[in-house]
């Protein structure tokens, strides 16, 4: 009789096996050897991701649309650097949902962004939408998915190469000792993989839980954990330039008089986005109501 790991090897290789049965079968495995972090990892994936930080493979970007009574949804272009931070998404959604919209006709999923968001984007951007939403690919929800599969069968393969194999549904003593002290988990593997209704004349599918983005900063204290972080990663006169930006910016945050600072200080910082990226969807918290 094939073992567990053989048959979860076969299933992750396969197209005719459900991506949610392959997860209860390495569920099953895992709760056999003892594997507590890959049971917490199965279980996230079957039920979603409801808080915290999502794996790299369910962060994806999505393109920001606006609904407009007449024309359907259009672009919204901020420029100045902020479509690419605040195109991130956390997708959060369980994997069985993910098939469903995987095999839908849908052209497009959506992502609506909540009410204080469209505000402030709204108020930037000198227009009136009521209803906005990231636009993600089909593509996307397929990559997610495949990417659990390859996961497991890595996990899988890796195990065999251990002399882990089970028999039936059953496993040996000294295999539970092998995976006990290899550290086997699927969100470590290799030290670094741990990190919808249909509706419409478009077929789009409404992704309705995902984060809208990936904020890596609080808001609480964001002017001065970025003058900080100016202060430590820039040098010369632009240091000087958005320093001086950031100690205006504390003086009229939640104004109207910030939001032409806050533009200033991102075209001028535009070519270290990497230094500034993870403060920019705090300090839009900063806008005016």
């Amino acid at each position: 009789m094939a073992g567990l790991v053989e048959k979860i090897q076969l299933s992750a290789a396969s197209n005719s096996t459900s991506v949610s049965e392959l997860l209860r079968q390495v569920k099953l495995a895992a709760a056999k050897l003892k594997l507590q972090e890959t049971m917490e990892w199965v279980d996230l994936e079957l039920n979603g991701y409801t808080g915290g930080h999502v794996p790299e493979y369910r962060k994806v970007c999505g393109q920001i649309k606006g609904l407009n009574p007449y024309q359907g949804w259009i672009p919204i272009v901020l420029g100045h650097g902020l479509d690419e931070v605040i195109s991130d998404v956390s997708v959060r959604e369980p994997i069985t949902s993910l098939e469903k919209l995987m095999n839908s006709d849908a052209t497009f999923f959506t992502v609506p962004l909540p009410p204080e968001l469209i505000m402030k984007i709204n108020r930037v951007c000198n227009i009136q939408l009521g209803t906005m939403a990231h636009h993600i690919s089909p593509g996307v929800v397929v990559n997610i998915v495949e990417r659990v599969k390859t996961l497991v069968l890595d996990w899988a393969i890796n195990l065999e190469n251990l002399g882990i194999t089970g028999e039936g549904v059953s496993f040996t003593a000294e295999e539970k000792d092998k995976a006990s002290n290899a550290g086997i988990h699927i969100n470590t593997f290799n030290g670094n993989l741990h990190q919808g209704n249909v509706s419409g004349t478009n077929a789009r599918a409404n992704l309705a839980s995902s984060d809208h983005s990936n904020n890596t900063v609080s808001s609480s204290n964001v002017l001065v954990d970025l003058e900080n972080e100016v202060r430590r990663s820039l040098a010369g006169p632009l240091k000087d330039e958005l320093l001086s930006l950031i100690s205006e910016m504390k003086t009229v945050q939640k104004t109207e008089h910030f939001i032409p600072l806050y533009q200033r200080f991102v075209t001028t910082a535009a070519n270290h986005m990497t230094v500034i990226a993870p403060f920019l969807p705090a300090l839009t918290g900063l806008l005016p109501s």
